[in-house]
């Protein structure tokens, strides 16, 4: 409520009661409308984890590149078949959420390990042919020295 005294400026007046009837209002407005923003973030959430798992068993790279289509259908339908026997198996939810995060755990350990080894046989490879050439610069060096002396 306004009051109005003559000059004075408008002031709120709040009684008891209506103050109790407020407090009791605003914690029931907040909840609900903090209840749809969480099933929202919850929904989204497994979808980000869901969609994220099936990228990288479809084949794209932690560290950057490319990943086809082929593969993103054959990761959308691993999560799929895995989400499908688990739900048929009455498995909650935070459990299924789980199960798709160690998933996820074992495909990046899996390109990391990968990555490792393509390095080290890109590096073996190297060694290889510069041992090779050393070789070959070796061989030609003798024949030069022998040819001169």
């Amino acid at each position: 409520m306004v009051s109005k005294q003559r000059g004075d400026q408008p002031r709120f007046i709040v009684s008891v009661l209506e103050a109790k009837n407020l407090s009791c209002l605003v914690p029931k407005g907040i909840n609900e409308i903090q209840k749809p923003r969480k099933f929202v973030a919850l929904g989204l959430q497994y979808l980000l984890l869901a969609g994220t798992v099936a990228a990288f068993i479809g084949g794209a790279s932690i560290l950057g590149g490319k990943g086809g289509v082929i593969g993103a259908a054959i990761g959308t339908l691993t999560v799929n078949f895995l989400n499908t026997g688990l739900v048929f198996n009455v498995t909650p939810a935070f459990m299924v959420q789980l199960y798709l995060g160690i998933l996820l755990i074992v495909v990046i350990m899996f390109q990391t390990g990968s990555r490792i080894f393509e390095d080290r046989q890109r590096r073996g490879q190297l060694l290889e042919d510069v041992d090779r050439r050393r070789s070959i610069l070796a061989d030609k060096i003798a024949r030069l020295r022998k040819s001169s002396g």
